[in-house]
């Protein structure tokens, strides 16, 4: 992320901001439960930050049926 900040400043503050979102969602947990929403946002925020050090090495692919998203899983 720090190299971003000379180069890439906005793709900095994308980075930063996944980074927050990732960490307000971690540890605001009370319950060993979180909805599949929840957690596939945890993921992407995760990814996000993974895919700016990997590059194309990284490819995520996500597909949850809207359906489920409301149910409760063990979180990540």
């Amino acid at each position: 992320m720090a190299s971003f900040c000379r180069t890439n400043p906005l793709k900095a503050r994308e980075l930063i901001l996944s980074l927050s979102n990732y960490f307000r969602g971690t540890l605001k947990r009370n319950d060993d439960f979180i909805k599949v929403k929840e957690e596939i946002d945890l993921i992407n925020s995760y990814i996000t930050i993974e895919k700016a050090r990997f590059g194309e090495r990284l490819s995520f692919y996500c597909d949850i049926e809207d359906r489920i998203k409301d149910y409760k899983i063990p979180s990540f």
